[in-house]
């Protein structure tokens, strides 16, 4: 075990340090109930995706971007609160893990190890999630290169950054 993460055994963790990851602790809880969030909202975008309603899946994709752009906020509430444990425990705030914090506290850790293998969980599945999705946009794109080229005569790539004229009667 790294003697770094370990509490001194002759010094209780200070009153302040148990506030800190009480904190942490909702952090936890709040980043897992927006991914969970953003796991539902990618479930909708890929059902979208197979949609023939172009308008589903636009409102889908905004709903996934909406989504993601509350993770710088959730993320710098993660650095203060690690920086103010960092300080507390006279540690680098790189050495302090969800993992690392829960066996410092001892018995009173448990719980926020418990929420860290519900954040790794929802992590896991909203990555595996975006990456089917991202596999499934791939697929359309070459299928749609493929029936650009055999309208057009040339490469979509080729034809990217200029116009390309079409008979509208052919």
């Amino acid at each position: 075990m790294n003697p770094k993460l370990e509490a001194p055994r002759d010094l209780p963790l200070s009153a302040r340090a148990h506030n800190i990851v009480r904190r942490l602790e909702a952090w936890v809880q709040e980043e897992i109930g927006a991914k969970r969030r953003l796991i539902e909202l990618l479930e909708v975008q890929e059902a979208a995706m197979s949609d023939s309603d172009a308008e589903t899946l636009v409102s889908a994709t905004r709903s996934v971007s909406e989504a993601i752009q509350g993770e710088p906020t959730r993320a710098h509430t993660r650095h203060e609160l690690l920086s103010a444990l960092a300080r507390e425990w006279g540690t680098s705030e790189r050495a302090l893990t969800l993992g690392g914090i829960g066996l410092r506290m001892g018995a009173s850790g448990q719980r926020i190890a418990r929420l860290r293998g519900e954040l790794t969980q929802a992590c896991e599945q909203a990555l595996a999630r975006g990456r089917r999705i991202a596999l499934v946009a791939q697929a359309q794109r070459a299928v749609l290169n493929e029936m650009l080229n055999a309208i057009v005569g040339s490469k979509h790539e080729e034809q990217e950054g200029r116009g390309a004229l079409l008979d509208a009667q052919a």
